[in-house]
């Protein structure tokens, strides 16, 4: 009797850990495309409210995002401070596992350097996309996602 309980108890830990390393063993790694839309989204450090006409210069150390125009790109958030930059064909990619229980998705930063200024605030000099600071990127439908990358700025001491 214990013998078979045993028995019981220890072969469905076997599985259960084969299952596992075959899923972790076996996967498919993929690189691709998707249409990005990146928000720049300026708001007031101390009251969360957003900054209209805030101005936004862009150098992209690649001209992918920014074909044929000439830089730094200029650019000024609207009524809820945001700006949108589309940037088609973003690399994307990722690793699903073989049974699926992983599926990761990211996609490349943009090398994107940032100055932002705005009346009555502190500005910053210098904002590097591509370093830690990404803001949250999420997917919004097949071939498209949505980077959103907060800015803060101080009112000026004056």
């Amino acid at each position: 009797m214990r013998k078979r309980l045993r028995t019981l108890l220890i072969v469905p830990g076997i599985v259960a850990l084969g299952l596992l390393v075959y899923d972790r063993a076996v996967g498919i790694v993929w690189v691709g495309s998707t249409e990005l839309i990146v928000e720049l989204v300026v708001t007031d450090a101390e009251t969360g409210e957003p900054i209209k006409g805030a101005e936004i210069l862009v150098s992209a150390l690649h001209d992918r995002d920014f074909k044929g125009q000439d830089q730094p790109v200029r650019m000024k958030t609207d009524r809820d401070g945001i700006v949108r930059q589309v940037c088609p064909n973003a690399t994307t990619g990722g690793r699903e596992s073989g049974l699926r229980f992983t599926n990761t998705w990211s996609v490349a930063p943009r090398d994107w350097i940032l100055c932002v200024r705005a009346d009555e605030y502190q500005g910053i000099e210098e904002l590097t996309l591509s370093g830690p600071y990404r803001g949250t990127t999420t997917r919004t439908g097949p071939g498209r996602a949505k980077q959103v990358v907060p800015i803060s700025l101080c009112k000026s001491r004056r």
